[in-house]
């Protein structure tokens, strides 16, 4: 039987066949008149055009078919990636100009070549397993390697990845992960996805990324490998964006915007404002109202919570937006003494970069004590407070320093406020109604909901200020708000 035979056959049993939604791999049984060994080599022949000069990239530090950092003795990294390659590729990842590799280097240059761990899935990869939706065994080894990590490396962010075959087992290996486990993985991307159209297990969509080029059979379920099925390292940038954004929370704009990436065009914002004038309070209101779109979006460890979270938030908000200090001080002085106070006096300048400091210590440092974070949070920010009022110390050289040395120097400057502000609690009314204060308001944007247009009451100095109007149109709604700036007050009017 001819190959071209072969493919109209199989074509027209794949799209006969009914999908299943089940997510555990199936052992294939063969008739002996099969024309299998036709197949293996017509999908050896095309597949093999993947890796085509036309598409190579030049692989710079991954240049290897196969990869075992999991399981060769290689230490921990903050980022863990188990791959499986596609049906008849090389080694355990594909050879180094394959999707894989061309990945793993377009992540490593993003997040830094010692910060990957890459470890590739041994397993078969023939045509059989991929007619019946993925090898079972291969399967059954890649969430086997997914939960390794997660005991190995209690720190790693996971992400698994893999490309054609390789994706039906990253959809099947999903479905094997006790709950635990699948809430350790940070990201499950694949390429020319035959499962394009089914769940990962139960990881939350928002951690997912397909991608299929139009024009690709394989991605449709068929048997036809299309020029289309051959061209995913070109989307390999895109994807090591969007892993970069979710593994390391100072990673570029692209952790606040869901759908980055569909920009046909990059887009550069550049702010304007004149400082200590009324544009300070536009940026606070304006970063106020995107932090908690912000937090929900973002991937922070499941234990970062209250004050200590929003901290955080704002650094990237800073980072992104290369502020001069974190302005989540702004928040916290707003909430202690409304608008009585220098946006960029030192009051607000030195306890941003407390906040910064705080936000390397914990996003930096492989060995941090969660327990003490989360015992004193209520006292976290007025802790703070009270040490910047100590006029030796000078943060913004402390800045500079690693975070090993930036916890060694602060920690106990920390240590020592803590008991000062319970004192205070105590015996200080003033120090009181400021913790309630800023605890109410903590609280308040907590239970905030994303779309929630922030409500400030506060008076403005100019009583003969214009007005500023921001109209933004909500097209989910089909209406129209109107936000109004004046002298005494900002509201909403529907």
């Amino acid at each position: 039987m001819k190959p071209t035979q072969v493919l109209v056959a199989l074509a027209a049993i794949a799209y006969a066949a009914p999908v299943s939604d089940d997510t555990k791999a199936k052992a294939l049984e063969i008739d002996d008149d099969f024309p299998l060994a036709e197949l293996e080599a017509y999908f050896e022949a095309h597949m093999n055009g993947e890796t085509s000069e036309a598409n190579s990239l030049h692989a710079r530090q991954f240049s290897s078919s196969t990869y075992n950092q999991l399981t060769d003795g290689t230490p921990c990294r903050p980022v863990t990636m188990i791959y499986a390659r596609g049906t008849t590729q090389a080694g355990n990842v594909g050879d180094p100009a394959a999707v894989g590799p061309v990945l793993f280097n377009n992540l490593a240059s993003r997040i830094g070549l010692n910060n990957l761990a890459v470890q590739g899935v041994a397993y078969p990869a023939n045509i059989a397993g991929y007619l019946a939706g993925g090898d079972a065994a291969g399967s059954r080894t890649m969430a086997d390697l997914i939960s390794r990590a997660a005991t190995q490396c209690p720190s790693t962010k996971i992400i698994i990845s893999g490309y054609s075959q390789g994706a039906q087992l990253v959809h099947n290996a999903a479905g094997m992960l006790s709950a635990s486990v699948t809430n350790r993985v940070t990201a499950a991307v694949t390429f020319g996805d035959p499962k394009q159209k089914q769940a990962f297990g139960t990881i939350p969509s928002s951690r997912t990324r397909i991608f299929c080029r139009a024009g690709d059979n394989i991605c449709d379920g068929g048997i036809i490998v299309t020029p289309a099925h051959s061209q995913y390292q070109q989307d390999a940038p895109a994807a090591a964006e969007w892993i970069a954004a979710r593994s390391d929370p100072y990673y570029g704009a692209q952790v606040f915007v869901a759908n980055i990436n569909t920009m046909s065009h990059k887009v550069e914002w550049i702010f304007l404002k004149i400082k200590n004038s009324y544009h300070d309070n536009i940026e606070r209101l304006a970063i106020s109202k995107w932090a908690p779109q912000l937090s929900a979006e973002i991937n922070l460890p499941d234990w970062v919570e209250d004050e200590l979270r929003e901290i955080l938030i704002y650094e990237i908000i800073k980072t992104h937006m290369t502020q001069p200090f974190n302005r989540y001080s702004w928040i916290i002085l707003r909430n202690m003494f409304g608008h009585d106070f220098d946006h960029h006096g030192k009051s607000a300048t030195f306890l941003g970069h407390v906040f910064s400091v705080i936000a390397k210590i914990v996003l930096q440092t492989e060995d941090v004590d969660q327990q003490f974070w989360l015992d004193n949070m209520h006292l976290l920010t007025l802790g703070c407070f009270e040490i910047i009022n100590d006029k030796t110390v000078d943060f913004t050289q402390g800045l500079l320093s690693d975070a090993g040395r930036l916890k060694a120097f602060f920690t106990p400057l920390l240590i020592s406020a803590f008991p000062v502000v319970n004192g205070k609690l105590k015996n200080d009314e003033k120090t009181n109604s400021n913790h309630k204060k800023l605890r109410k308001h903590m609280t308040d944007r907590k239970s905030e909901k994303s779309s929630t247009l922030i409500k400030d009451e506060a008076d403005f100095d100019d009583e003969d200020g214009p007005e500023l109007k921001v109209e933004e149109e909500e097209e989910e709604l089909g209406t129209r708000r109107t936000i109004t700036f004046n002298s005494r007050k900002f509201n909403s009017v529907p």
